[in-house]
């Protein structure tokens, strides 16, 4: 949890610099709360969907290691039963 916070925090302030870069670089930069509502947004976003994306392909990876095993057992059944006995 501290490491999805810490994450958030830096993001934000990366976001932060990006979208205010312009006007910090001229001088012309008057802090305000609102400021942060744009970047704290996109960190947050990008937060949720780094997560799913990260649960999808756990459950991707379970999913295809339990496919491929059915599908050994299978074949390996289908060779037992087919092969001719002497």
């Amino acid at each position: 949890m501290l490491l999805l916070l810490l994450g958030l925090f830096i993001l934000t302030l990366i976001f932060f610099f990006v979208l205010n870069f312009h006007q910090i670089r001229r001088g012309r930069f008057v802090f305000q709360w609102r400021s942060f509502i744009l970047p704290f947004s996109l960190s947050l976003a990008l937060l949720i969907v780094d997560l799913f994306l990260k649960v999808a392909l756990h459950y991707a990876l379970i999913i295809f290691v339990f496919v491929a095993a059915s599908c050994y057992l299978l074949l390996h059944l289908l060779a037992k039963r087919s092969k001719p006995e002497r």
